[in-house]
């Protein structure tokens, strides 16, 4: 059974069902849409029953359910697809997950991945405020990401753990090791949330130690930082104030997923309390240095006193127990030039701290 299923998602999750030879029950408002989605799918050859439902009559609801029951016997698969606005006075915030994976080792791809982060952001904000005004709401809703990471490393051995010892005690499951290119796509997806701090209020990384997490433990032994820590570790110090949004004339490229993906990646910061500002920036060039012109308007006399970057010549490398410093970060004292030039080297994410002089 699918709900708001005469057009959009609900209809994709209703043809998707009868491709693999499910019956599909198909509900929604307009009945006529139904009838023209259910001469399609039956097509296919299987059955399908149009319902008309609207979801927010909760005794239509009951009545649509029967009458699925009575024409298919049961009810195996429900897809709660339907919208409603009906709830917006009692929704504060939108909970969102992502997470992202390389499995076709295609780098540039990979680093532009924070262009969907942020089409998706701005996909759920237009949506909440599309049901503010249909409203006439006062308040805006605010979103949550409850769980974001890179997550794809450990899958394989996963699922050949569970297969062939599937009653393990305390098996070491989801622990991905995470390399340097997958540091430089955790910074990009922070500088993506700094960037839409207006509404996005909350950000937990989904684990923090061993599960798909930033700290790596071993059983009675020791512990190390992966990559993926740093980014992490440098947002929470420096990433507190006012986030600011920097116009940014950067050159572009294009990949499998994306177009027009811009080599520099940033976002700043501004701590009144501390009197800085702190630039956060990656540079998604896999070859060459990236000359980046500062011109901080409104922050006049503000000189850079710290430049830290984390690098590395080869983007697959790790940390571990026994060598916990393959990737750490370092600081740089010969990246300003010109007093309002920055160089970024390859692949790099960087912090660039600035207080007035």
């Amino acid at each position: 059974m699918v709900t708001g299923a005469s057009s959009g998602l609900g209809k994709r999750f209703a043809e998707v069902l009868a491709a693999q030879g499910a019956d599909v029950v198909i509900m929604a408002r307009r009945l006529e849409r139904l009838q023209d989605l259910a001469k399609s799918i039956e097509k296919t050859g299987v059955r399908c029953l149009p319902v008309q439902c609207d979801v927010t009559d909760e005794g239509r609801v009951i009545e649509a359910v029967a009458e699925a029951v009575k024409h298919f016997g049961k009810i195996d698969i429900l897809v709660n697809n339907a919208g409603t606005q009906d709830r917006y006075d009692a929704v504060d915030f939108v909970s969102l997950h992502q997470y992202f994976k390389n499995e076709d080792g295609d780098t540039r791809n990979f680093l532009a991945c924070s262009l969907e982060t942020d089409r998706f952001i701005k996909t759920v904000i237009a949506a909440c405020d599309y049901v503010k005004a249909v409203k006439r709401g006062k308040k805006d809703i605010m979103l949550s990401f409850d769980e974001w990471n890179v997550w794809y490393h450990s899958n394989a051995a996963d699922a050949e753990a569970m297969a062939n010892k599937p009653w393990q005690a305390a098996p070491h499951l989801l622990e991905d090791i995470y390399t340097f290119e997958d540091a430089l796509v955790a910074g990009c997806t922070l500088i993506t949330f700094l960037k839409h701090a207006d509404r996005l209020k909350m950000a937990c990384l989904a684990q923090l130690i061993n599960v798909i997490a930033p700290i790596m433990t071993e059983h009675g032994g020791g512990a190390c930082r992966q990559t993926i820590f740093y980014p992490f570790l440098h947002a929470s110090l420096y990433g507190r104030g006012v986030a600011l949004l920097p116009v940014i004339s950067s050159p572009k490229y294009d990949c499998k997923d994306f177009t027009d993906v811009p080599l520099l990646e940033s976002v700043a910061v501004f701590n009144e309390a501390q009197d800085e500002v702190t630039l956060f920036a990656v540079n998604r060039d896999l070859e060459d240095d990236l000359l980046v012109t500062l011109d901080l308007k409104g922050f006049e006399g503000y000189k850079p006193f710290a430049h830290i970057a984390l690098e590395s010549e080869n983007l697959q490398a790790v940390n571990t127990v026994k060598a916990p410093s393959a990737v750490q970060p370092i600081l740089r004292t010969d990246s300003i030039q010109d007093g309002n030039q920055l160089n970024l080297r390859p692949a790099s994410w960087n912090v660039v701290r600035f207080k007035k002089a």
